[in-house]
C-alpha cells in the first residue's frame, strides 16, 4: 500500500467516525427531545386534570352560592317578617305610653278631654282640632300625673289637627316616634292608646288593639281605616305599629260615633307639624 493511500485510508476512518458520532449525537439528542416531550406530556395531562378539578370546583361554589343566596333571601324574608311583627302588643304599650297625654278643656260646652301625643322635648303636642275646639283654656296632664297649661299654637278644623304648646321650661319631655307612611301595611296589628271616658274612668290611659283595615283617600286627605274600638276619649290619641311607631292619630268614625274608625296617617301629621312649627 502506498503511502497516498494510507493516508486517504486513514481519512476515510475519521470521516466515517466523525459522521457516526454526528448520527450517535443526532440520535442522542432526538431521545433527549423525546424524553422532554413525553414529560410535557405528562405535565400538559397534569394540568388538564388539575383544570378539570377546578372546573368541579367551580361549578361546586356556583351551587354553593346559589344555596347561599337562597339561604340569604329567606334569612331577608324573615328579618322583614320580624321587622313589620315587632313586639308584642304587652310589650308596645309601655313604649308609647309615656308620650300619650290627656287633654281638658275649659269650654262652654265641658266636653270629655282627648288624647294627645308629645313630639318633641320641649313640650310640643299634636291633637285633634276637635279635642281643643272652642277652649277658654288648655292642660295637659302626663300618664305620670304632671299637669302643666298649654296654648294652642296651631289648628287646621277641616285636617283635625292641633299643635299645643306646654308651658314649662323642662327640656326632656319623652317624645313619640314616627313611622313611615308608605310602610303601613293593610292587615298589619296596631295599637290605639288614649283616655277614653276619663272623667268617669278614672283618667287612667288605655289601650286597644286591632288592624289596619284600608288605607282610604276622603275629601282629598289621606286616611287610615282600622277596626280598632276606640270610644269617646281617645281622639287626638296616637295609633302605633308593633314597632312602637305613631302611625297616625285617631279622629273620627263613621257614622258618628259608632263603625268605621279613621287615623289620620303620618305623612299629613308631618305636613301639618312643619307648616306650624318647622321640621322636627
Amino acid at each position: 500500500m502506498s503511502r497516498f493511500t494510507a493516508i486517504l485510508a486513514s481519512l476515510l476512518v475519521i470521516v466515517i467516525g466523525v459522521n457516526g458520532f454526528f448520527y450517535w449525537q443526532q440520535g442522542q439528542d432526538l431521545d433527549d427531545a423525546r424524553s422532554q416531550v413525553d414529560a410535557l406530556d405528562g405535565q400538559i395531562a397534569s394540568f388538564e386534570s388539575t383544570i378539570a378539578g377546578l372546573v368541579d370546583d367551580i361549578t361546586d361554589t356556583g351551587s354553593n352560592i346559589t344555596s347561599i343566596d337562597r339561604d340569604i333571601s329567606f334569612l331577608m324574608a324573615e328579618v322583614a317578617n320580624f321587622n313589620t311583627t315587632g313586639e308584642s302588643v304587652a310589650d308596645v304599650i309601655p313604649l308609647v305610653a309615656p308620650v300619650v297625654v290627656r287633654i281638658e278643656v275649659d269650654s262652654p260646652s265641658n266636653r270629655t278631654p282627648g288624647s294627645g301625643i308629645i313630639f318633641t322635648q320641649d313640650g310640643y303636642v299634636i291633637t285633634n282640632s276637635h279635642v281643643i275646639e272652642g277652649n277658654t283654656s288648655v292642660s295637659v296632664t302626663l300618664p305620670g300625673g304632671q299637669s302643666y297649661t298649654a296654648a294652642v299654637v296651631g289648628d287646621d278644623p277641616e285636617l283635625d289637627l292641633a299643635i299645643l304648646e306646654i308651658d314649662s321650661n323642662r327640656t326632656d319631655f319623652p317624645v313619640a316616634i314616627f313611622g313611615i307612611y308608605e310602610d303601613i301595611t293593610v292587615g298589619e296589628r296596631v295599637v290605639a292608646l288614649g283616655y277614653p271616658y276619663s272623667d268617669d274612668l278614672g283618667g287612667e290611659l288605655s289601650a286597644v288593639d286591632g288592624i289596619v283595615s284600608s288605607l282610604k283617600f276622603i275629601n282629598d286627605y289621606d286616611y287610615i281605616q282600622t277596626d280598632v274600638e276606640i270610644s269617646l276619649g281617645y281622639g287626638g290619641g296616637p295609633l302605633v305599629n308593633l314597632n312602637g311607631e305613631v302611625i297616625g292619630i285617631i279622629t273620627w268614625t263613621f257614622p258618628a260615633g259608632e263603625g268605621l274608625k279613621f287615623a289620620i296617617p303620618v305623612n299629613n301629621i308631618a305636613d301639618f307639624i312643619e307648616s306650624i312649627i318647622g321640621a322636627i
